[in-house]
């Protein structure tokens, strides 16, 4: 898929049942303005169970709900490789409102990614997710909040990050929830929120 603005409605969804293994590679184009009521369809890019998604040099703006989002179900795991992606302003109420997020054993790349502008946390990573950042910038959220960091690694995710920065701002920089942990090189060591959630490990590698 090459030089396509997704505009309005649900932009772009996939959701994988059984053996299916689909490879998805969106190139130079826009997700925007996911408006749809009900679960995946407020996202503007959605990609649920096993398949391949690498969208390059694609940028997703102006969603209800997330611009970037990789979930895994019943079928299996999503991976994904996010290559010079970006993201404009996301999400409209809530915390998980994220620029981009992977969720339940996902598995991906972002290199040289922008992402900013969500309503909630910028990147999140979340149960079981395993997500390398590399030359990432981590922006702020749109709204001022101590749950509102940067970058968020949760629920047993693993986060390797190399060569990353943050925008400058008033949110916090990283959360690590619960068991999970995000290793850092090559880059300062994240400012960690320091909230009651904030428990888990921040160590190089």
């Amino acid at each position: 898929i090459d030089g396509v603005d997704f505009v309005g409605g649900a932009p772009l969804i996939y959701v994988g049942a059984g053996a299916v293994d689909p490879l998805v590679v969106p190139m130079n184009c826009t997700f925007q303005g996911s408006r749809s009521s009900g679960g995946a369809s407020m996202n503007d890019f959605y990609a649920e169970g096993p398949g391949r998604f690498y969208p390059y040099r694609c940028r997703a703006a102006r969603a209800y709900r997330d611009g970037f989002n990789y979930t895994g179900n019943a079928n299996g795991s999503p991976k994904f490789f996010e290559n010079e992606c970006s993201t404009g302003t996301s999400g409209t109420t809530s915390v998980t409102d994220n620029a981009s997020t992977s969720h339940n054993d996902s598995a991906g790349v972002r290199l040289n990614g922008r992402y900013r502008g969500s309503f909630g946390r910028t990147v999140a990573d979340i149960n079981d997710a395993r997500v390398i950042n590399l030359g990432c910038l981590f922006g702020q959220a749109q709204s001022t909040a101590t749950s509102n960091e940067c970058l968020t690694t949760a629920n047993t995710a693993l986060s390797w990050n190399g060569g990353c920065s943050f925008e400058a701002g008033a949110n916090p920089q990283c959360c690590i929830i619960n068991t999970s942990t995000l290793y850092y090189r090559k880059m300062a060591a994240p400012v960690r929120a320091g909230t009651p959630e904030d428990t888990g490990t921040l160590t190089t590698w």
